[in-house]
């Protein structure tokens, strides 16, 4: 395995995370046991887990959010005729996913950066596109996303390619 750059699988404790986590940045991990839905929260200081929503209510959100946007494929003079309309829609299927998977948490963030881990079907939710009514995640934060919690922090241990140009795919 390590013959093609894989590396073999490692423990990693929580601090080592929580140091790998920037001052300013907090790591949203989701898990999804059963039916509910839970998100950790962490950053250099705390952990929290905070229960959130069903697994159910999130699939029905995505069903509904996902048909608004195919609209935007049908014909262009009738999506422009519409638009207006298809916006406040799909508004308010992002506010909707807003209130069951980040809401509950909102006031527990100090962080300027979201880095989010998902989870099962939590990984089809445009977590920098949910809206609070008034704005978008992504007007209040950074964000960006891992794969897992570990991996994150492996990844920001490593040292960057500084001997040439990057192959971006």
């Amino acid at each position: 395995a390590t013959e093609a750059g894989l590396q073999p699988a490692t423990r990693i404790s929580v601090e080592e995370i929580r140091e790998a986590i920037p001052a300013d940045a907090m790591l949203v991990e989701y898990f999804c046991v059963r039916d509910r839905v839970l998100a950790c929260l962490l950053d250099r200081e705390t952990l929290q887990i905070v229960p959130l929503t069903l697994q159910s209510r999130v699939r029905k959100l995505l069903q509904l959010l996902n048909f608004q946007l195919s609209k935007f494929h049908l014909d262009p003079q009738y999506v422009s005729t519409f638009q207006n309309s298809f916006l406040e829609a799909t508004n308010a299927h992002l506010e909707s996913l807003y209130q069951e998977v980040f809401a509950p948490f909102r006031k527990s963030i100090r962080a300027k950066h979201l880095i989010f881990v998902p989870h099962r079907l939590l990984h089809y939710v445009p977590m920098h596109a949910l809206h609070d009514g008034e704005s978008y995640l992504a007007d209040s934060f950074t964000i960006s996303y891992a794969p897992s919690a570990s991996i994150y922090a492996i990844c920001q241990k490593r040292t960057v390619n500084a001997s040439g140009a990057a192959l971006i795919f």
